[in-house]
């Protein structure tokens, strides 16, 4: 989902640029659950496409 990225939030402008939205999504799987909940902290997930 697309939501309104927090002025106060610790995201790097890299992370979103060109947009004032960020793109969240919940764990869809144990796995997911397994990997935020011991991160604690964003994580930030990419395609891995280029940008050309």
């Amino acid at each position: 989902m697309l939501l309104p990225a927090r002025p106060s939030s610790a995201l790097a402008v890299g992370v979103h640029p060109g947009t004032s939205r960020v793109g969240l999504f919940l764990s869809a799987g144990p796995l997911h659950h397994l990997l935020a909940h011991d991160v604690d902290r964003p994580v930030v997930c990419t395609s891995g496409n280029l940008v050309r």
